[in-house]
């Protein structure tokens, strides 16, 4: 009888804790799918999503190629007046051997003006090592630049993207230049043959860093330090300003430039070799909404 008892008993707890699964299981599926209750992720989503319809539906905003014309149109004419200040040595900012060689020799790769821009946000020991760095290497290269140092001084998450993009409209005031070279503030180059010189495709330069055991870690990987010609960045509207957080514009622009067939071309690693400062992980960008933030 007591076998029985005790046998009735162990069944009736096991069923009762199988329905007690059972239950929970059924709430959890309920509070998940819930309006009330779903992840933010889809809240974020869909703001990205009406803010990028809305921006596109909008009837004032110029097609990429209605800027690149305009761009193209005033960068000439800059040009002009920039090359006529350089050769008669009027030009108060730009007077190096290297610009008056960008006046004079056309189409090689050294005679092409570079504007350097680096995206900054609290980094003053990494940016004051850089800056020499950088320095020493152009002017031995003998090249035209202009350096920018581009800030985001607000409080919220590191956009990038929005950082470089600024920091291009603005060089064009100052340089027409044929390339910008978007360098990362914690990449020194070791090796003094590093080529800063302006190429006609995108070029990825960081193509040998210590930290990731001096290989790409993914085929696709075009951050760290890219020269782009200013054809190039026009063709593909620049970086997206979606980003809002460190890492995915890169493989963003990356895109954009494989859809409009452009090539992107590597140097020799054995040269192209660069060491990262260390630093603290910043904030990434959601991971889940970076195919929808393009």
């Amino acid at each position: 009888m007591k076998i029985i008892l005790y046998t009735l008993i162990c069944f009736i707890c096991g069923f009762t804790l199988f329905l007690c699964l059972i239950f929970h299981q059924w709430l959890s599926f309920s509070v998940v799918n819930s309006p009330m209750f779903r992840p933010t992720i889809d809240s974020e989503l869909a703001l990205f999503i009406t803010n990028e319809l809305s921006r596109l539906l909008n009837p004032d905003i110029p097609t990429v190629e209605d800027v690149g014309d305009t761009v193209e149109r005033a960068w000439f004419k800059h040009e002009k007046e920039f090359c006529l200040k350089v050769l008669n040595g009027t030009h108060q900012l730009f007077n190096s051997e290297g610009c008056r060689n960008s006046c004079l020799i056309s189409n090689q790769p050294y005679t092409r003006r570079n504007v350097i821009i680096i995206p900054y946000r609290n980094r003053a020991e990494h940016l004051m090592k850089l800056i020499p760095r950088l320095v020493e290497l152009l002017t031995k290269q003998n090249l035209c630049y202009l350096l920018i140092v581009s800030e985001q001084i607000d409080q919220q998450p590191f956009n990038k993207g929005i950082v470089m993009n600024t920091a291009f409209v603005e060089a064009l005031n100052w340089l027409p230049f044929h390339c910008a070279i978007f360098h990362d503030v914690d990449l020194i180059p070791m090796n003094n043959e590093v080529d800063y010189t302006c190429s006609i495709y995108p070029k990825h330069i960081s193509v040998s860093v210590d930290k990731f055991q001096n290989r790409l870690p993914y085929i696709e990987l075009i951050g760290g330090v890219l020269s782009i010609p200013l054809k190039a960045f026009l063709r593909v509207n620049g970086y997206s300003n979606l980003f809002w957080g460190w890492g995915a514009e890169d493989d963003d622009v990356y895109e954009r430039l494989m859809i409009n067939e452009i090539p992107v071309i590597r140097p020799d690693p054995n040269v192209a070799q660069f060491t990262m400062l260390k630093h603290k992980p910043s904030l990434a960008f959601h991971s889940a909404l970076r195919f929808y933030a393009t």
